[in-house]
């Protein structure tokens, strides 16, 4: 029997689907089939203006990074263009499609492809084994159904899951929302521009990336806005910190019967508000892995983990499948590039633990709480700062650690505690932080912009 060359499957072409997709053929000289579900290429980094399915993208109008732009490029395609640091999500998208062009990666992408259901194939009714598999452990096959009914179908002998984690909205519940607030509730994936807000009262209910940009940028058309966060503080003499026309509150609590809104740590500011936005993030979401896909898999809404995965992105039972970019508080394109040089070096020769201790070790982190102190299980995936020990990890798992790599990898870890120190936002570290800092990433002194 003739056997052909071994099928991989990517699933998305944004970000990280696209640099595997050119990792694979790099290293593998193989052509992968990437599966986009839109109609073009780019992620979330794609944006349209006055689209119909805004919720589904969490891009808008004036956004630009909250990172440097000296830190994004993928290893192999620094980011070299000049101008400003921080860049337009058009910049972003323009950066990914000359990627695109220079390996000539469009010719892998099936466009208008969603995937419906992935299903590990029995072995021992037909399935046979992925060609990738070492001789040490065998690895099912993959299966995937795709197109807009699912009537396209394809066996692989290893998957890569790069969908993103920006298209599920993360809600917390808030007593008495639905009972009692009349206004408006969005999340932010739904947000596109401020001048919607002109002359309102906005509550921000988040006080990350996104909830400090959108209230920055509200800010300067409504009549006040209120950013709400469990780190909020107050100043030396008890009162809430406020920087032009936004406060910084604490967690928002409950919605009272005649509408006004009750925060915690005994808040006595009781404000009645018009819109409400959660700038709560999101959660991952894998609808196409399901109860029929033959597969241990745990994605609990709520908990913000993924369940068993060894070192982050590995499924611990078979390490032909592969998610991603599932850590967050990352810098994302150089980071899904390490990882993807780390999985395809075990298609090469293969050098993971026994699937016993990949188990063992996957169970274990899924209850660690993360890496940092104190994390609960909504941290299992974060690493912020502890993100360099694990590149340097990923890069000599594949094979590609040396001078060159560890001075890029040192070099981006002080751009990016350069840019902690001194990253914009409302109150990163309370509002004389942003008095020292007071030019937002447009340019603009905003604490004399306000009506």
């Amino acid at each position: 029997m003739v056997v052909g060359p071994p099928k991989i499957a990517v699933i998305g072409a944004g970000a990280a689907g696209l640099c595997v997709t050119r990792i694979v053929n790099r290293e593998l000289g193989l052509n992968p089939a990437v599966l986009e579900a839109k109609a073009f290429s780019g992620g979330v980094w794609r944006y349209e203006a006055g689209a119909t399915n805004k919720k589904k993208n969490p891009m808008y109008r004036d956004l630009k990074t909250n990172r440097p732009k000296e830190l994004m490029g993928y290893r192999e395609k620094p980011w070299n263009s000049p101008g400003d640091s921080f860049v337009s999500h058009q910049a972003v998208q323009g950066y990914l499609m000359e990627y695109q062009r220079e390996f000539d990666l469009e010719k892998h992408i099936e466009f208008s492809s969603p995937v419906q259901q992935l299903t590990i194939l029995d072995e021992t009714k037909g399935g046979g084994h992925s060609t990738l598999s070492p001789k040490t452990e065998p690895w099912p096959r993959i299966q995937i159904e795709y197109g807009e009914n699912g009537q396209k179908s394809e066996i692989y002998d290893a998957v890569f899951v790069c969908k993103g984690s920006f298209t599920t909205p993360s809600i917390p519940e808030i007593e008495g929302l639905d009972q009692h607030f009349n206004g408006k509730v969005l999340h932010a994936v739904s947000y596109d521009n401020p001048e919607a807000f002109a002359g309102q009262t906005v509550l921000c209910i988040g006080g990350a990336a996104s909830g400090t940009d959108l209230a920055r940028e509200i800010s300067q058309h409504a009549r006040q806005v209120y950013l709400s966060s469990p780190s909020c503080k107050y100043d030396d003499s008890g009162n809430l910190q406020s920087l032009g026309n936004v406060t910084w509150v604490p967690r928002t609590m409950q919605v009272q019967h005649d509408g006004t809104i009750v925060f915690d740590n005994e808040c006595s500011l009781k404000p009645k508000v018009d819109t409400i936005i959660f700038c709560s993030g999101y959660r991952y979401n894998f609808p196409f892995i399901n109860k029929f896909s033959n597969l241990e898999f745990h994605c609990v809404p709520g908990e913000r983990r993924v369940m068993p995965l060894y070192k982050q992105f590995w499924h611990a039972l078979y390490p032909n499948l592969c998610f991603i970019g599932i850590p967050h508080h990352i810098i994302p394109f150089p980071f899904f590039e390490l990882q993807a040089e780390a999985a395809v070096a075990q298609f090469k020769s293969f050098s993971l633990p026994d699937q016993l201790s990949r188990l063992d070790e996957a169970s274990k982190d899924s209850v660690s709480g993360g890496v940092k102190a104190g994390g609960s299980i909504t941290d299992t995936h974060f690493l912020g700062s502890f993100q360099w020990d694990y590149c340097r990890m990923m890069a000599k798992m594949g094979g590609v650690y040396n001078d060159d790599v560890e001075a890029f990898i040192a070099t981006n870890k002080a751009i990016y505690d350069d840019s902690e120190r001194h990253r914009n936002g409302i109150f990163p570290g309370g509002p004389d932080h942003y008095r020292e800092n007071k030019y937002d990433r447009q340019g603009h002194d905003w604490t004399v912009s306000h009506p």
